[in-house]
């Protein structure tokens, strides 16, 4: 059986990755966007570069570990959502 050659693999990727909210959204941490997120249910959106991408996955999965919903704008990659992100 070729799956029994394999050793368990632990990390097969590390990408770091940053979480930014507008200056206006109150909150300072991860707790606190989590709470206001409950508190406002479906007004929060975030940009990923695209359908499956690492920002859209793990955000997904921030979703619902938190029983929160924001909703996905998926752009074109990366640059087309730092431009209006910076915007």
């Amino acid at each position: 059986d070729p799956v029994k050659d394999f050793a368990p693999v632990a990390n097969l990727l590390s990408a770091p990755q940053v979480l930014v909210v507008r200056s206006s959204l109150p909150v300072k941490s991860l707790k606190e966007l989590v709470a206001y997120a409950k508190a406002n249910p479906n007004k929060l959106n975030y940009a990923s570069s695209g359908n499956g991408s690492l920002q859209h996955v793990s955000t997904e999965l921030l979703n619902e570990m938190a029983g929160i919903k924001i909703t996905h704008v998926p752009y074109k990659g990366t640059g087309p959502a730092m431009t209006d992100l910076l915007g």
